[in-house]
């Protein structure tokens, strides 16, 4: 049902009094269990926020990711990847990118550790509060709350009698979802609680492919049972078991932005976020299309017609359908025992277990004009797509993917899909002991174990990878090498993990009350990890020598006689498993195990940390309503194993990354004004992070890295219960944080790799290799080897040039093959670059006499990057007498330096709520109104403009009816009414994909009724 009443709302609110839902007329009392004990919120020496049931239902929070809007200092950002999401807190956020990678925000149901849950896109439901701590919380809450902890309480079972409720939700986009619980009693000590979730909704997402259906529709369910048994009057055992399942074709971005740039090298012009256009990335940009231009499966194809590209948000050209499912169970057993009235037992075990399944859809031939020549491998002008995501299709067995007969679909048009594929086991178990003697010494005591196994697997299909292995790779390689059998293989991308986290901590803390307003608080938690990661790439589109193809002569010409025959050369370079002959090809015979290829490397694939963290605090009670606090902490996040890349082919890429620790100094005031009805608490804080983790993508892969970073901030939140006017109440929250990168800290980026975006880089040209990555190398050296090519293909091979050197290396190849191999497609040509401008191009084409301009160098260049012995570039360079030394001519790229920069918070966060709740006689009629402001922020450390988030608000309301004695209810409401583009992550996509930038935003505006019963 559609509700276009937004006038009505705003007029309804414009002519009411406004009000957070309060039936009390002061302030209540708000328990807090952020000490891993039950205290008052105002007495616990720490920036915690707390929400109930009430709170929660007020405020409109039916997602995890909603809490950034009511919590100073907390954001939520997406993953692209698992759909899981993450959380940052006071600007601490997990930047890696891997299976062994801790988040920076420990997430915790019941107190306990549950890893990777689903907070992007589960719904919140039957909770009994909510916490955020925010800081450091290591000691209580681990090696992974160096920002803070979220911990989700759910509501449990009691044996008082039977009750209920149960809600449904109808709202725009054919929205229908429901809530419903069930307390039953068993008997006098044993009672179950049955709660359950379910949302279904329509697409939000408008596919214009005329052969399409609309995507991103929810199909989500949920249940939790607790059963709770008084075990006697000290022993309380909770058995909590609960599911959460979705079957959607939940899309994860809401569009993308690309100004298309002319050169293939860059495929989206870098611009400021107001200059940002809604196009396609150059067509021959992207990972296959020069390669199948070098094989006759495409054409030169610099410039085509974009009139198929959505031109707004919520907008799609698909020909797929997207695929998101979940399948995520979690079992707890919570026991609370009473030693006696001064010992408190805890004992709680934990396990959660997650299928998570996401695959993107692909475009439509309607999006753009680029199509196959009637070739080979596309015969008829038609390409087939792999398919690596039906589960009849293995990898292992050599079925996945056209060689093993599985096809996703058949087209005209390079396309390509991402698939997500993870499977994870999460186990916890926590014991804590706690006093509470009358006296001034008191303790907490407690032993925790944690680990976690997740197996992932991450594909890339296209129909351009399987054209490129049907295609002869005569073109490519040269004659001379395609006699050897090289070709590539296979035709997609598989990177597979099984990672394994496994942690065990001994914590405690002891307080001492020096007097009646002073208390001192010393911590200290001793934490050992253990991570192992065993990555495994079984389909790389490596180069490979097929059986048969190899001659006798040819062996003993390669090896110096040392290997003289081809049954020789075959049984050394391809054993069963052996890494020269293609996976999936007859005559390998198996695929190296998880790990393999990085333990044959000589890497370790483990690593073992053991870290103490802790605080010290200092709480002074100024008077009854009024308390301040200093607190030193410390806490750190794990370090961890890079995701899987073939370490031979990648020499010098680092297999792990550090641990990340940070010192976090705090000082808070937290006040209480009964008789006027305020409550107002603040904190200043300033951390040090040695090693923050960062990620950037090299050859497909997110390598993470870490840096130091110094961040700054205050926090407030008010909320004001006035008693001379029952029901109104306001409440706010402010959080100004600041970040600043330490001097001297660089990484390199990815899209500024001869740092001419930054005004640098005037000696170094930036090209792409066969596989779309980029490197720099010196004008100079390119130079001389654009001119030897130039003589070698003018004179068919007959001009004497360094070239030739290449003979008395590898007597297979001349000048000629070399200089071709390396410049397998030397059309375009480029100049330098400028930030937020289009790369000036040219062309060369000898038949059309199209000749680059001057100061212009090719843009491609053929480095062979999976063939570890043969780098055709750098020998033709190493003959011009360049690059003699690795990285002096010939570059991965030159560093940036982030001096000073930004991390990625925004700078404040404002959230402002406001209501009135109106008695008339039988009826109460409850208004509310909340609005939230993000500020702006970067979206990377590099700090480009291009990085710049613009902030964002959203406003939400609501008109609550309902009986005096809250039997039922009847709820009009609005959320982000203003319908703001709030978008609260962009991922910049690899230079392999054009760096086009994918956007994440909250939902667009809604309108809805909800109606409950409570029995």
């Amino acid at each position: 049902m559609k509700f276009s009443s937004k006038l009505f709302l705003i007029f309804s609110f414009l002519s009411s009094s406004f009000a957070f839902v309060q039936d009390s007329d002061g302030l209540e009392e708000v328990t807090v269990t952020a000490q891993r004990q039950e205290q008052s919120l105002q007495s616990v020496p720490l920036a915690v926020s707390s929400l109930d049931t009430d709170d929660l239902a007020a405020r409109q929070i039916e997602e995890a990711k909603d809490l950034q809007m009511f919590i100073p200092g907390l954001r939520f950002g997406g993953n692209i990847g698992e759909g899981s999401g993450s959380f940052e807190i006071r600007g601490m956020t997990n930047g890696a990118t891997s299976g062994t990678s801790d988040p920076g925000v420990a997430v915790h149901i019941n107190d306990m550790a549950v890893g990777v849950v689903d907070v992007a896109s589960g719904g919140i439901y039957d909770m009994q509060r909510v916490e955020v701590i925010r800081g450091p919380a290591g000691t209580l809450y681990g090696r992974n709350a160096i920002g803070g902890s979220i911990n989700f309480i759910t509501a449990k079972a009691d044996t008082s009698g039977f009750y209920g409720s149960s809600k449904v939700d109808l709202g725009d986009y054919g929205r229908f979802g429901t809530e419903s619980v069930f307390n039953v009693p068993l008997d006098d000590s044993v009672a179950l609680r049955v709660a359950t979730y379910t949302l279904r909704q329509d697409p939000l997402i408008e596919n214009i492919y005329s052969q399409g259906q609309d995507i991103d529709n929810r199909n989500q369910s949920a249940y939790r049972l607790t059963l709770t048994f008084d075990a006697s009057d000290n022993t309380t055992v909770n058995v909590i078991h609960s599911a959460s399942l979705e079957d959607s074709t939940r899309n994860v971005s809401a569009g993308s932005w690309c100004d298309r740039d002319p050169s293939l090298v860059v495929g989206c012009t870098q611009v400021a976020p107001e200059n940002q256009k809604f196009e396609i990335a150059n067509p021959m940009s992207t990972f296959v299309e020069n390669l199948l231009v070098a094989q006759g499966v495409l054409d030169f194809t610099p410039i085509t017609d974009m009139s198929g590209a959505p031109q707004q948000f919520w907008q799609v050209n698909l020909r797929g359908t997207p695929m998101y499912t979940v399948d995520e169970y979690l079992t707890q057993v919570l026991i609370d025992h009473d030693i006696s009235d001064e010992l408190f037992l805890s004992v709680a075990a934990s396990r959660k277990d997650r299928d998570f399944n996401r695959r993107e859809a692909w475009e439509s031939p309607e999006l753009d004009t680029l199509r196959f020549l009637d070739s080979p491998a596309t015969p008829n002008g038609l390409g087939t797509m792999s398919d690596t995501f039906n589960p009849a299709c293995s990898v292992e067995s050599y079925t996945a993917g056209w060689f093993g007969g599985c096809i996703l679909d058949t087209v005209n048009n390079p396309v390509g899909a991402f698939g997500y594929m993870s499977e994870q086991i999460t186990d916890s178990v926590e014991m804590k002991l706690v006093s509470s003697f009358d006296g001034a010494h008191n303790f907490l005591f407690g032993m925790n174990y944690y680990k976690n196994v997740s197996d992932t697997n991450t594909d890339v299909v296209a129909s351009g990878l399987d054209a490129l292995t049907k295609a002869p790779a005569a073109a490519l390689v040269g004659a001379q090498l395609n006699a050897l059998g090289i070709q590539l293989y296979a035709p997609h991308f598989r990177t597979a993990n099984i990672d394994t986290i496994e942690s065990s901590a001994v914590f405690g803390e002891y307080y001492y009350q020096a007097n009646d307003d002073v208390k001192i608080t010393f911590g200290l938690r001793y934490t050992d990890d253990f991570k192992e990661a065993l990555p495994s790439n079984p389909f790389i589109n490596v180069f490979g020598y097929q059986k048969g193809f190899m001659t006798d002569v040819l062996a003993g010409m390669l090896t110096g006689g040392q290997v003289p025959s081809a049954a020789a050369w075959e049984a050394l370079f391809c054993p069963p498993g052996g890494a020269f002959c293609p996976a999936g090809i007859p005559g390998r015979e198996g695929l190296s195990g998880p790990g393999e290829a990085y333990k044959a490397a000589g890497f370790d694939t483990t690593l073992e940390t053991s870290k103490f963290t802790g605080r010290f605090v200092v709480d002074y009670f100024i008077n009854s309503d009024s308390m301040m606090y200093v607190s030193l902490s410390k806490g750190f996040k794990g370090g961890g194993i890079n995701p899987g890349f073939d370490p031979a082919a990648f020499a010098g890429v680092p297999t792990g990354f550090p641990d990340a620790d940070v010192w976090n100094v705090e000082i808070g005031f937290k006040n209480e004004f009964p008789d006027q009805g305020i409550r107002f608490n603040v904190s200043a804080y300033a951390s040090q992070v040695e090693n923050f983790h960062i990620g950037k993508i090299i050859n497909r892969t997110t390598i993470n890295e870490g840096i130091d970073v110094d961040i700054t901030g205050l926090e407030a939140e008010l909320l004001v219960v006035p008693p001379e006017v029952p029901g109104l109440s306001f409440n706010a929250s402010i959080s100004l944080t600041n970040s600043s990168i330490a001097d001297g800290e660089k990484a390199l980026d990815v899209i500024n790799r001869d740092l001419q975006l930054s005004g640098g880089g005037a000696e170094w040209h930036l090209m792409k290799d066969e596989q779309s990555e980029t490197y720099i190398v010196k004008k100079t050296a390119l130079a001389a080897m654009w001119q030897t090519y130039l003589q070698e293909v003018t004179t068919f091979g007959a001009a004497t040039t360094p070239a030739d050197g290449i003979a008395a290396l590898n007597p297979t190849l001349d000048g000629l093959g070399l200089v071709t191999a390396v410049f397998f497609n030397p059309i375009e040509h480029h100049g330098d670059r400028t930030f937020g401008e289009p790369t000036p191009v040219s062309y060369f084409n000898p038949f059309t006499g199209a000749m680059p301009a001057d100061g212009h160098l090719p843009s491609l260049g053929n480095r062979l990057r999976n063939n570890a012995d043969f780098d055709p570039l750098r020998v033709l360079a190493q003959l011009h007498g360049f690059d003699l030394v690795a990285g002096t001519d010939i570059s991965e790229g030159l560093e940036t330096d982030l001096s000073g920069n930004s991390l990625y918070h925004p700078e404040s966060q404002i959230s402002l709520g406001l209501g009135y709740l109106q008695d008339v006689g039988e009826i109460k009629i409850n208004y509310r109104l909340d609005y939230y402001i993000q500020g702006q922020r970067y979206n990377r450390v590099y700090n480009l403009a291009s990085d710049y988030l613009e902030g964002w608000d959203e406003l939400g309301a609501q008109i609550t009816v309902s009986d005096s004695d809250d039997s039922w209810f009847v709820q009009f409401y609005g959320q982000n009414i203003t319908d703001n583009e709030s978008i609260y992550y962009r991922n910049l996509e690899s230079t392999a994909v054009g760096n086009y930038q994918r956007i994440m935003a909250r939902e667009r505006a809604r309108y809805g009724v909800r109606a409950g019963w409570n029995f």
